[in-house]
C-alpha cells in the first residue's frame, strides 16, 4: 500500500537523521535520496508523496538547554522578558547557516550564549528537490524569554518559514 511505500521511506529517512546526527553531516545524505527515489518511483505514493515528505526542512536535533541561566552581561537581573525571532539557512547538509536577527522585543544581549549556541549547533533533514538535497533559506524559530526573580525561563517555537507568522 502507498502507507506502507511512505513508511518504509521514512525508515530510510530516520537513518539518514541518525547518520546525519552521530557521524557528519553529509552521512544522512545518500539515505535520503534513496527514501525521496524511493517515494518518486513508486506506483503507490508517486513524487508528490516524495514532495510532502522531502518538501520542507524537518528539524531534528535542536538542544536547548533548560536550566536557569545568567545573561551575557553575567547576571540574571539583566535578563528582559519578551520574544526574540530569528531567520536562518537550513544548508543541503541540514546544519544551520545565516543565523540572523529577524526582530526581537528583548534585547539582543538578553539572549543567552548556551541558547544562541544550541540554536547553531542544530541539524535539520534537509528539503530535497528532484532527489537532491538543497539549502533553504527563511527558515527560523522564536526564542520566548520570561522571567522571574529566580530563574529565566527560554521557550523555542519553530517556524517552517521564518517571513511567515513573524511577530
Amino acid at each position: 500500500t502507498a502507507a506502507d511505500v511512505i513508511e518504509r521511506a521514512e525508515g530510510f529517512a530516520t537513518r539518514g537523521d541518525v547518520e546525519a546526527l552521530f557521524a557528519e553531516p553529509a552521512a544522512g545524505t545518500g539515505w535520503y535520496r534513496v527514501a525521496w527515489q524511493r517515494l518518486a518511483d513508486s506506483r503507490l505514493a508517486g513524487p508528490e508523496a516524495a514532495a510532502a515528505l522531502f518538501g520542507q526542512p524537518k528539524p531534528i536535533h535542536v538542544n536547548v538547554p533548560d536550566e536557569p541561566f545568567t545573561s551575557r552581561k553575567g547576571d540574571i537581573d539583566h535578563f528582559a522578558a519578551g520574544t526574540v525571532s530569528f531567520a536562518f539557512t537550513v544548508s543541503s547538509l541540514g546544519t544551520i547557516e545565516q543565523l540572523r536577527l529577524r526582530q526581537s522585543l528583548a534585547p539582543m544581549d538578553s539572549v543567552p550564549e548556551p541558547v544562541t549556541r544550541a540554536f547553531r549547533a542544530a541539524r535539520y533533514r534537509p528539503r530535497l528537490v528532484a532527489g537532491q538535497p538543497v539549502a533553504t533559506p527563511d527558515h527560523g524559530f522564536e526564542l520566548r524569554v520570561d522571567r522571574d526573580e529566580r530563574q529565566v525561563a527560554v521557550a523555542f517555537v519553530a517556524r517552517e518559514h521564518a517571513h511567515v507568522g513573524v511577530l
